[in-house]
């Protein structure tokens, strides 16, 4: 159970902390999805567990 909030929190942090960087980076705000609805990346999900 403890790894599937793992993947949660991973997924959600990891599109927050994109988001932002794209923000300064580029100045702009882009739309930035993953595999699944909602504000999630699987990636970071997966990098988060490991």
């Amino acid at each position: 159970m403890d790894y599937l909030w793992l993947f949660i929190f991973g997924s959600f942090f990891g599109f927050v902390i994109e988001t932002i960087w794209c923000l300064i980076r580029w100045r702009k705000l882009e739309s930035r999805k993953g595999l699944i609805y909602g504000h999630f990346i699987p990636i970071y999900g997966i990098a988060g567990v490991f």
